[in-house]
């Protein structure tokens, strides 16, 4: 049985910032919409990109996140996966974890696509004839064609995408994380990507998915959570969530968020969020 369960998490990441660069991190601390950022008692700028996150997933589960970017959902994943450490709360996962950035991490970009897939499947332990058949699905699955035998740095980002979000989804582990990814591509490769996303997820036991797209989140998901500044603003129905969401977003012009501190230092450079 799988399950991943996050309590009262916050992840924090520090800023560096020089005198000069002050004004400039206030002014951004009056208006950010991607977490809240303020001042550490030893005096450090900090942005926190989540704050307060309590989730509890179980076989069958397939949670959408919902927010702008910025909004905390990669951070969420990449917190779920382990690869960022909350600062305060705790993180608990029972199962091995698919997800979909990972390959692309790692990729070789003077191999070919199936000397990198051959890599992916070893690092998740398949044998060699399963990995085999996974390069086979994969590169029927993304059509890249001559391309799977060409390094990878002559793809462009939509062939790159179509070949990660095939390996992701071709050996589902028993939780699946995926960001974005599948409303990439032309009409078609879109639907065919949703048919094989439903397929990988209702063989996974636990999955969530960051989108922006309403069918997909409807089609795939049977519950869903929305973020705004890294915190769980709503949750329930995936259809009631969105809704609530678009309307909020049609209706209010998203009013500039609060000052964390006054005496905020500044930065010049933020980390992205997604």
């Amino acid at each position: 049985m799988a399950r991943l369960t996050l309590e009262n998490v916050t992840v924090r990441l520090p800023v560096v910032t020089n005198v000069s660069q002050r004004s400039l991190f206030s002014a951004a601390a009056r208006t950010a919409t991607f977490g809240r950022m303020g001042r550490a008692s030893n005096g450090v700028g900090f942005v926190e990109p989540l704050t307060d996150i309590s989730i509890d997933l179980k076989d069958g589960d397939r949670l959408a996140l919902i927010g702008h970017n910025g909004a905390g959902k990669s951070t969420l994943l990449r917190t779920m996966a382990s690869i960022v450490l909350p600062q305060s709360g705790r993180a608990f996962r029972d199962g091995d974890v698919s997800l979909l950035f990972n390959l692309g991490t790692a990729l070789e970009t003077e191999q070919t696509g199936r000397q990198n897939l051959d890599f992916y499947a070893r690092y998740l332990g398949l044998s060699k004839s399963e990995r085999l058949d996974m390069i086979e699905d994969v590169a029927e699955f993304s059509e890249l064609g001559v391309f799977i035998d060409m390094p990878v740095r002559t793809y462009s980002s939509g062939m790159l995408v179509r070949m990660l979000f095939g390996a992701a989804t071709a050996s589902p582990r028993d939780i699946l994380l995926v960001d974005e990814v599948i409303s990439a591509g032309d009409a078609q490769f879109f639907q065919k990507a949703k048919r094989r996303a439903w397929d990988s997820f209702s063989r996974g036991r636990i999955s969530v998915m960051a989108s922006h797209a309403p069918e997909v989140i409807f089609d795939l998901c049977n519950k869903a959570i929305r973020l705004e500044r890294g915190r769980i603003v709503d949750e329930g129905d995936p259809r009631a969530v969105w809704d609530r969401y678009y309307r909020e977003k049609t209706v209010q012009p998203e009013a500039a968020a609060p000052a964390a501190e006054s005496d905020a230092p500044a930065s010049a450079s933020l980390p992205a969020e997604g």
